[in-house]
């Protein structure tokens, strides 16, 4: 029998560094190239200078509500036919943790072999940055968007992965929590280059590509939802950290009983995962409190200390813009309310 291509499916999960390690890999796409291995252009053709590799989300979002898998179906193929058999593909995509894409890519085995990729993040940390991206443009408390994650088990890692196992056959699965404990290496990226049987530290590095923000200022724009588009908009966050304070950040934290609910919903979930996919590390804490980010968000939720050092941030902006101005006008009428 001929030998099938190894096609590597980096699944996400969103708010798991997956912006970071597409970063990597699409700023280093020729080297990958010259070591065998191969991406698809943002809409889903061979890459060429002309079309590099890039994240596909849209091009996927569009087969998912179509469910017309021919675009993905003919890059792989295209790739087959093109690339040497020693090579491997790789498709990165936070989108492809939804659950529709192991029905829809069933067939894929017929022409290669499955491989997963699947970076998570210890819960607590992660319900946190989710909150940040979904949660506060939506006008959800921190609270409010943390019980109804408790109260459906979301995100649920292990669901995800047996919803892949159970409609196709998979090669390898890779899991594995971005804590050090768990990586080869201390990053991300040394684990996908070990895993993948890269040289570690024979590429471009890159940075973080999370923008951290102070929680005074995510507990501020959690009241004005108004002042996003949607969730996917950044632009208020992009402009005021153009900005800089000499003052340190205050991060933004679960208190004791939020951090305990957590840990008691998701760490026996987590062990139930590192025993059946990461078992040399099973009884390995994932939510260790040693580690958390535990602290009292009544210190910050005075709001005249929020619009204090909105106000600070803002004197430092040097290009004017008009949602600025019309943050600008929310801080005014808050102060004012706030001194009546």
């Amino acid at each position: 029998m001929t030998k099938k291509l190894q096609l590597f499916l980096h699944i996400g999960h969103p708010k798991t560094a997956s912006s970071t390690m597409q970063a990597f890999l699409f700023k280093n796409w020729r080297a990958l190239e010259a070591v065998g291995l191969y991406m698809p252009s943002r809409n889903l053709e061979i890459s060429s200078n002309i079309s590099p590799p890039e994240n596909p989300l849209w091009a996927l979002q569009n087969i998912r509500q179509t469910q017309n898998t021919a675009p993905l179906v003919a890059w792989v193929k295209a790739a087959v036919s093109r690339i040497p058999t020693t090579g491997k593909l790789l498709l990165s995509s936070e989108c492809l943790t939804q659950p529709e894409w192991p029905a829809l890519l069933s067939t894929l085995p017929e022409i290669v072999d499955i491989n997963l990729i699947y970076y998570i993040r210890r819960q607590d940390q992660l319900l946190l940055s989710a909150w940040r991206q979904w949660g506060l443009k939506r006008g959800l408390t921190l609270q409010d968007f943390l019980a109804r994650r408790l109260k459906n088990k979301q995100p649920d890692f292990l669901n995800i992965i047996q919803g892949w196992t159970k409609e196709m056959p998979v090669n390898n699965i890779h899991v594995r929590f971005i804590h050090p404990p768990f990586l080869t290496g201390s990053t991300i990226i040394e684990d996908f280059c070990t895993h993948m049987g890269l040289k570690v530290g024979g590429f471009l590095a890159v940075k973080n590509q999370n923008i951290s923000i102070d929680a005074r200022l995510a507990l501020f724009l959690c009241n004005h939802p108004e002042l996003f588009s949607s969730i996917h908009d950044e632009e208020i966050f992009n402009l005021l950290g153009s900005s800089s304070i000499h003052e340190p950040e205050v991060r933004l934290q679960f208190n004791e009983h939020q951090f305990q609910a957590i840990y008691e919903t998701f760490e026996p979930l987590n062990q139930q995962l590192l025993k059946a996919y990461h078992p040399n590390k099973a009884g390995t804490p994932v939510i260790d409190k040693a580690s958390a980010h535990i602290g009292d968000i009544n210190l910050i939720a005075d709001k005249s200390a929020q619009i204090e050092y909105i106000r600070k941030r803002l004197e430092t902006v040097a290009v004017p813009h008009e949602k600025l101005q019309k943050l600008q006008a929310i801080l005014h009428e808050e102060a004012r309310h706030n001194h009546a």
